[in-house]
């Protein structure tokens, strides 16, 4: 009997020393990150969160273990510091990623990111003002096992409208990338929105719908890297209304790959009682950050932070239970302004008014509109097709305006405690 249960003891330290071993490996990976973002442009209109998304995408991949270099408002030289620096970084590297978010022009095919000082007066000035995305790829794509670069560039041409753009006998795209002509080889491309389509900014001082769902599912454990593209392109659609679809160009050569990989439960011997291994704690953590990452209610966040104060999710959660705590404005009620009546607007069958704190607010929903299901009585017109409303207009003659300017109208939507983008097209 004694010998037997030695046998079981030694069995067991090597089951364990093997699963221990095998998470060690694992966490050896070196991954590294480059992540930019560039608002504050000077001679073009600046943009309201590429930094703010930067940071959120940043403090996301440190928690799944990247080495993150963080550039925030490059001009030209310093943006071309940074892609040098890092390809040493990413040469040999197991997983490579470069996150960009701020402006992009397209021009004959061609992808231009666009440092804060750049002037191009022309077209031909990029080429020693801007950089091309194809060289990103070019950075990554020496790395061993992932190789990724995401574009949240998308989000308009800045010079569409200046005349000596317009006259220069150039193909210029007047809103989104194209993808690269010659493919990325062993690289993949995200971007924040489909080729030629223009790319939400979100609401000043927030983030882009795209960030937004990049940073929450890089830290969704278990999520393997080949269902990220279709999870991101599910998540962006809802947040803006079906108004905005990421896209994909390249394979992944590991699929299977992870940002936070799933937790392993350890099997028990036969006839042996359960057995605690020694990445047991760290399995746990990352079952209570997932439910509080996923929870509706602080309760999960604080019971994280209760047991895990010093955990690598411990930032994370503290800003889940800091939005948890920030005051929540109450939708006013849905009454009529008394300075302003309420006007139909009979394209889409909304009656608005201005409520007593002077936002344009949905009174009724009339039956057989478009807005029918998407919209309800209470709701707060936040903007539309990105613009703060105008003061000068009656909230009727804002929608109607709007409207007829593209089409459609993409509204940004208080709904009591939460904001949704809600996208409208006229009665047919």
């Amino acid at each position: 009997m004694a010998g037997g249960r030695a046998v079981t003891r030694v069995w067991l330290i090597a089951v364990i020393a093997a699963l221990w071993f095998a998470a060690t490996a694992a966490h050896a990976e070196r991954r590294v990150a480059l992540v930019i973002g560039a608002s504050a442009y000077k001679a073009v209109a600046p943009l309201a969160n590429p930094v703010n998304d930067a940071r959120a995408v940043a403090k996301s991949l440190k928690a799944t273990g990247f080495e993150v270099t963080e550039v925030i408002d490059p001009d030209y030289v310093r943006f071309g510091e940074a892609l040098s620096l890092f390809r040493r970084q990413a040469a040999g590297a197991d997983a490579a990623l470069i996150y960009y978010a701020g402006h992009g022009v397209e021009v004959n095919g061609v992808n231009w990111l666009l440092p804060v000082g750049v002037l191009a007066k022309d077209p031909e000035d990029l080429q020693f003002e801007a950089v091309r995305s194809a060289s990103l790829v070019e950075v990554v794509r020496s790395a061993r096992t992932i190789r990724l670069v995401i574009l949240d560039a998308c989000r308009d041409n800045p010079f569409q409208a200046e005349p000596s753009w317009r006259s220069a006998g150039r193909s210029v795209g007047k809103r989104g990338l194209s993808r690269e002509p010659d493919g990325t080889g062993n690289v993949v491309v995200l971007m924040a929105t489909q080729a030629g389509a223009q790319a939400a900014d979100g609401q000043a001082d927030a983030n882009s719908p795209f960030a937004r769902s990049l940073a929450t599912l890089i830290n969704e454990p278990g999520l393997r890297l080949a269902s990220l593209p279709g999870r991101l392109s599910r998540d962006v659609k809802q947040r803006t209304g079906f108004d905005q679809a990421p896209d994909q160009q390249g394979i992944f050569d590991e699929p299977d790959w992870a940002f936070i990989p799933a937790a392993t439960p350890v099997p028990a011997p036969a006839a042996a009682p359960p057995v605690v291994n020694a990445g047991a704690a760290f399995d746990y953590e990352q079952a209570a950050w997932e439910l509080c990452s996923r929870s509706q209610t602080a309760a999960p966040c604080e019971k994280y932070r209760q047991k895990y104060p010093s955990g690598r999710f411990a930032e994370l959660a503290q800003d889940r239970l800091s939005d948890f705590a920030a005051p929540v404005r109450a939708p006013a009620a849905a009454q009529p302004s008394q300075s302003v009546a309420p006007e139909i607007v009979q394209e889409l069958g909304l009656v608005v008014a201005r409520n007593a704190a002077g936002e344009i607010q949905v009174q009724a929903v009339q039956p057989g509109s478009t807005a029918m299901g998407m919209m309800f009585g209470g709701d707060v017109v936040l903007q539309a097709n990105l613009l703060n409303p105008d003061p000068a207009q009656t909230p009727g003659a804002f929608l109607t305006n709007a409207l007829a300017n593209q089409g459609r109208v993409k509204l940004l939507v208080r709904r009591g405690p939460t904001t949704t983008s809600v996208v409208l097209r006229p009665r047919r």
